[in-house]
């Protein structure tokens, strides 16, 4: 079978941290393997986590539970720290393998008659008394006499004065003829609710499972078994291009707009009123604006709108464009704004003459400034391309029933940078010390937890009852509606 285990608990005293350990894992089906006392322990404590979570707990439609072990009738119903009621409704759903009393295929047995026609002959007799495996016990017998009648045969090949009269216990020959002839022997037995029901069988010797003998398998979902994992869903995530649409055509307008002024400037540059705003300044202005609406347009450019090799260019581009637009705009409003505040504030109120040329050159120095911060980043440090992956989120319930998690990826340009593989490195690194430690808390409260029940078996007598082994029943708990 192709299956993996994604993680192993164990418990001694308490099931609060092997059931977070769990949840923290994604362990949607779950294989347990305790009493029955510890089942309604065990369940009473998902059904904790389920009511004081915000999120779903570990049990529900999301989840799939699967004990191995022979409970009880109406086991669920027995003295729990969680209300019966409570505990039933946590079980919802679990998958139980059970033995089965009694074969269901009715065939003829070995004594001649039908599982069935045993079982009406072993109520009859009965009484006040019964055991559910009181068919294994008719099967060990019939196992027993079929070995002796073998082994009867057998003997007289090897000791032709000896019947199994003489058996000896300690002698190696019948020990050897008893376990041959016990390996050897096969036949048709009669082996082989609650709210119990019964949903298929499990054949332990062909390794076989039979849903067809049972009602079948309700699924929580109504759909089928759960996912037996979260599901993540990569997509990447681009710009809204009804947005980016908009925005582009706002832009667009004022690039539009900003032509007409300029056109407009220069046409009538030597009006008086003009002419005493700094026309040639002005330009400047207007000339950033446009640069700056341009770096609009390629702001909102992503790789569904262009390919992905001119991506570096175009983050180059916006980049250059809004530096020498803000550089332009900003540097010859402020050059205007310094004159007027020269002027004004002038406290001997000499008349002050500020020629243009000196506010072209505040505008020129800054933009120098721009200019070999810019190409000393283009130089040392050229944009690339890189995908980044975001946080993930999960999607509302109520618009996808399966609650799958939606990892989204944003495909981004930044600066290529030496500290940020570093940091990588370090974070990795990080991440393997993590993983380590969370392995060796493992171990460490794995060995606690056999201490406990080393110290619980050595301070109490127990007795150890074998039984023989048989087919397991697979049933499944329904809810008591």
């Amino acid at each position: 079978m192709n299956f993996e285990v994604v993680e192993t608990q164990s418990f001694a005293t308490e099931v609060a941290t092997a059931i977070s350990k769990l949840k923290e894992k994604d362990v949607r089906i779950v294989l347990g393997n305790f009493n029955e006392s510890w089942a309604r322990n065990v369940f009473c404590e998902a059904h904790r986590v389920l009511r004081q979570c915000s999120r779903v707990g570990m049990t529900g439609r999301k989840y799939q539970w699967l004990i191995m072990g022979t409970y009880s009738t109406s086991w669920w119903l027995d003295p729990a720290p969680c209300p019966s009621h409570t505990l039933a409704q946590a079980l919802d759903g679990v998958i139980l393998t059970d033995l089965l009393p009694l074969a269901t295929s009715g065939e003829i047995t070995v004594s001649g008659i039908t599982a069935d026609e045993y079982k009406e002959e072993y109520d009859s007799r009965r009484g006040n008394e019964y055991s559910r495996f009181h068919g294994y016990t008719y099967d060990g017998v019939w196992a027993v006499a079929l070995a002796i009648q073998h082994v009867a045969h057998k003997i007289r090949h090897y000791r032709k004065n000896e019947t199994v009269i003489d058996f000896q216990y300690r002698d190696p020959l019948w020990e050897q003829l008893f376990l041959e002839a016990l390996r050897n022997t096969s036949f048709e037995g009669v082996t082989v609710n609650g709210t119990e029901i019964k949903v298929g069988e499990f054949n332990g010797v062909t390794h076989e499972l039979d849903l067809s003998r049972g009602q079948g398998i309700r699924w929580a979902t109504g759909r089928g078994p759960p996912k037996d994992r979260t599901h993540q869903i990569f997509e990447h995530s681009h710009v809204n291009v009804a947005i980016y649409s908009s925005l582009a055509v706002v832009a667009s307008l004022g690039i539009i707009l900003a032509t007409v002024f300029l056109a407009i400037n220069i046409k009538y540059r030597n009006q008086r009123y003009i002419k005493m705003s700094s026309p040639y300044l002005n330009n400047l202005i207007i000339i950033g604006s446009m640069l700056t609406y341009s770096s609009v347009i390629f702001l909102g450019l992503d790789s569904r709108l262009t390919s992905v090799q001119a991506f570096p260019y175009i983050c180059t581009a916006r980049a250059w464009l809004l530096m020498a637009g803000f550089s332009l705009a900003f540097g010859a409003m402020f050059s205007k704004t310094w004159r007027v505040h020269s002027i004004f504030t002038d406290v001997k109120l000499n008349k002050k003459v500020i020629k243009d040329y000196q506010l072209y050159m505040v505008v020129g120095v800054l933009l120098v400034i721009d200019l070999g911060i810019m190409t000393t980043w283009q130089v040392a440090d050229p944009f690339f391309r890189s995908t980044k992956l975001m946080e993930s989120y999960l999607v509302e319930l109520r618009r996808n029933p399966q609650g799958v998690i939606d990892k989204r990826i944003r495909a981004t340009l930044g600066p290529r940078s030496n500290k940020r593989r570093d940091s990588s490195e370090l974070e990795e690194k990080f991440r393997e010390a993590k993983t380590s430690n969370q392995k060796w808390r493992k171990i460490l409260l794995e060995r606690d937890n056999e201490l406990q029940t080393l110290l619980r078996v050595l301070g109490q007598d127990e007795k150890v009852i074998s039984n023989p082994p048989a087919p397991p029943e697979v049933t499944q708990l329904k809810k008591d509606r």
